[in-house]
């Protein structure tokens, strides 16, 4: 049964997606993001990602043309793993609540991650449209999830210290 949303989140997380502007996933990714500002307004805006992939810049663009600029981004990462562990230090607390805003695909791993660090994490956003790639996203996905799991485990463990 999955978790009942916060009331109050503290940052709202949007994965980044190599796709660009045009890619289906990006563009779901995005219309989830405008949702959940709407839902929960005085969180803030962390969008995260590739940037060496323009995955950053992207939503930067799409944002700025909905009149929207206040944004933090977290651009040294290269993977969600690095994503989740540069934002640590943005955290008042790990215990308060964030939403991750990503593709259904992606939630189960996103969650997995972000809780491997010890975030209060959430996951958010619906799979508005079907994607041409979608069974290739979705083994992609399931596999990357195995592999993520005995990682996460030992994360999770040497986090606690």
């Amino acid at each position: 049964m999955p978790q009942a949303l916060p009331q109050n989140p503290q940052f709202l997380i949007l994965r980044g997606h190599k796709g660009g502007e045009h890619s289906p996933v990006t563009q779901d990714r995005f219309r989830n993001t405008l949702e959940a500002m709407k839902k929960w307004p005085q969180a803030q805006l962390i969008i995260t990602g590739n940037e060496e992939k323009g995955e950053i810049s992207a939503y930067g663009a799409m944002l700025a043309k909905v009149g929207i600029s206040n944004f933090l981004t977290e651009t040294r990462s290269k993977t969600t793993w690095g994503n989740f562990k540069n934002i640590l230090p943005l955290l008042k607390s790990k215990d308060e609540a964030v939403v991750i805003v990503t593709s259904e695909y992606h939630q189960s791993r996103s969650l997995l991650i972000a809780r491997s660090y010890g975030i209060n994490a959430h996951a958010f956003g619906k799979d508005q449209q079907s994607y041409s790639n979608a069974k290739k996203l979705f083994l992609k996905e399931k596999l990357a999830l195995l592999y993520s799991v005995p990682k996460a485990f030992w994360n999770h463990l040497i986090s606690r210290r």
